[in-house]
């Protein structure tokens, strides 16, 4: 095949997903297929296995964040993170699945010509600097692991809570970035908010929003919010609105 412009370990990292994603599909085995092709100007991966598949809806949501099929075993990112290294490569995945007719990835890549001239990404793009304490707070427990998982890879202290203990956390520490859902069960993310500014006026509030919610500008500083991030959550946007909010103080530690 030609050769691919791109990180040897990120592709890897894309293969070893999809392949272990096509083992969990057949508990009781079968076949997984791994072929390459080269097409023009695109060379083109397939990975399929003779497993369980997936319904359309499934399909529609395989790649968001957070989204599993799998319960407690996974976090749902593995496919978010494959999807994000493909298209950072100027990639495209698709997928191609019916309930017990098996499963079919298809990844395109351009061959590599000359190596692009790179300019350097934009400062407020690059990672939160590694060392903070960030409290996460949100009443479905599969998404503050998620999340710490997250954070605690790129160097992080994560201390997640639901509700009700969140209130107790943030009087017993201190937290560098305090980062809760909106609209939870017992406790809101305003009152989150609220505790965390009381304990320390100056840490850095971020809160999430789903179901399509928005929030005021005025309303924004009036709580003294310092970002809002709308579910689902790509991985880039949480390390950004981290940076942002945070940068003054980690160039300082």
């Amino acid at each position: 095949m030609p050769a691919v412009l791109g990180s040897a370990s990120e592709l890897r990292e894309v293969m070893t997903n999809l392949i272990l994603n096509g083992v969990d599909a057949m508990p009781q085995g079968g076949r997984l297929t791994v072929a390459t092709a080269h097409g023009g100007d695109r060379v083109t991966v397939t990975i399929a296995d003779t497993g369980i598949g997936m319904t359309d809806e499934v399909k529609r949501h395989l790649f968001d964040p957070f989204f599993t099929t799998k319960g407690p075993r996974g976090t749902g990112l593995g496919l978010s993170v494959t999807y994000g290294i493909v298209s950072r490569h100027g990639g495209e995945i698709t997928v191609d699945s019916a309930p017990d007719a098996g499963t079919t990835f298809l990844l395109s890549f351009p061959v590599a010509t000359a190596a692009p001239e790179r300019e350097a990404p934009p400062a407020a793009l690059a990672p939160p600097a590694p060392g903070l304490r960030c409290l996460v707070v949100d009443d479905e427990a599969d998404i503050a692991e998620a999340i710490r998982d997250i954070l605690e890879a790129y160097g992080h202290e994560v201390v997640t809570g639901d509700p009700p203990t969140a209130l107790e956390q943030l009087e017993d520490g201190r937290f560098d970035v305090v980062i809760a859902d909106l609209a939870m069960q017992g406790v809101t993310g305003w009152q989150v908010s609220e505790a965390a500014k009381l304990q320390q006026p100056e840490v850095p509030v971020i809160l999430m929003s789903g179901f399509g919610i928005e929030i005021d500008a005025e309303e924004r500083r009036r709580r003294r919010i310092d970002a809002v991030l709308s579910k689902p959550i790509a991985i880039e946007d949480l390390l950004t609105a981290i940076a942002a909010v945070t940068g003054p103080r980690a160039r300082s530690a």
